[in-house]
């Protein structure tokens, strides 16, 4: 046996007689045993390959995980308003999305926990800011929640943080913005749970909070219906303000309170990036004339502009092009109207 170049070895492996009587050996020729080692250029096409697949894999991953959070932030907030319907069946007027977790004896502990008296918190039921006046008594006879449990699965990794955080609310017990606060349903962007109430104003096409009171009065002008209210439960989406493409805003910590920035836009004060800060739900008072026109018409474009609404405090499309509302196309909002 011997080996020629090129790696291939001689090797006799048989022999028979010719014709004449003679020996003749045949010798097969085959490759050696030894393996062949890759060349540079085949181990770089293969990483670049293996590269390429990685990359797809984890971009169907993001995309996956971010449609999955918008499909529970959807779920959520269909659950969240029907809870507010069963609500407003029993008591009349929609009430704040905290108390809906609640049975009457939690609301009572809840109530002398934050205000010293078991009863106290039904003064402050309705939804932004307006107290229920006369209506408490009502309320305390007909309540029959808890509406809204959370499920666990809200607060599993593949769907986000979930959960609920600390909101201060208006209060009528001191007159005005305290410290009295209630765990509030989350998004699994972090956002708290906004309900809108709104109406369209017939004469100029523009939005306002309908913020009637239970026993027929109006906190301002611009509070008498019109009979073309809506209501909706909205979640700001990934860039955590009213509008604009997901990544239009970056999340920081808002310290502008007015309606020239898209934070200022939101209806409540704080950072939800900071889970150390409480926030703020507005106030009545946050909610009417100026600013409450601003707050509404960020509903959309077309009723700013129909109510002659600047919309200079609009979040913005991602290359910061266009103006966008919670409800317009590229929006990254979530939106369920009932």
């Amino acid at each position: 046996m011997r080996t020629q170049a090129g790696g291939t070895t001689l090797s006799a492996t048989s022999a028979t007689a010719d014709a004449r009587g003679r020996t003749v050996r045949f010798v097969h020729a085959r490759r050696s045993s030894a393996p062949r080692a890759f060349t540079l250029v085949e181990m770089l096409i293969v990483g670049a390959l293996i590269a390429l697949f990685a990359g797809l894999a984890i971009f169907g991953v993001q995309q996956q995980f971010r449609s999955n959070q918008r499909k529970a932030v959807i779920g959520e907030a269909r659950q969240v308003a029907t809870a507010l319907d069963f609500a407003y069946n029993d008591i009349g007027i929609f009430p704040r999305i905290a108390f809906l977790q609640y049975s009457l004896e939690g609301l009572r502990v809840e109530s002398l926990r934050e205000y010293g008296a078991p009863n106290a918190v039904f003064t402050d039921f309705q939804t932004h800011g307006i107290f229920a006046g006369l209506q408490t008594l009502t309320i305390q006879d007909r309540w029959g929640g808890p509406y809204f449990a959370a499920s666990q699965s809200r607060t599993r990794v593949a769907q986000g943080r979930g959960g609920s955080r600390f909101m201060r609310v208006p209060n009528n017990v001191v007159g005005s913005l305290g410290n009295q606060g209630f765990s509030w349903p989350v998004d699994t962007f972090n956002n708290p749970y906004m309900l809108y109430n709104l109406n369209i104003n017939p004469s100029t096409g523009g939005l306002h909070f309908t913020t009637q009171l239970p026993d027929g009065g109006a906190a301002s002008p611009e509070a008498s219906a019109t009979g073309n209210g809506f209501n909706a439960v909205v979640s700001y989406g990934p860039n955590q303000v009213p509008g604009g493409g997901e990544f239009a805003i970056i999340p920081g910590t808002p310290t502008d309170l007015g309606t020239n920035t898209p934070f200022g836009l939101r209806l409540y004060t704080g950072d939800p990036q900071n889970e150390s800060q409480p926030l703020t739900l507005l106030g009545p008072g946050q909610l009417v004339g100026a600013p409450g026109l601003a707050r509404a018409n960020a509903w959309g474009v077309t009723y700013a502009t129909s109510a002659g609404v600047s919309t200079a405090g609009f979040a913005t499309s991602d290359d910061g092009s266009i103006p966008i509302g919670i409800t317009d196309v590229g929006s990254d909002d979530v939106v369920f109207t009932f």
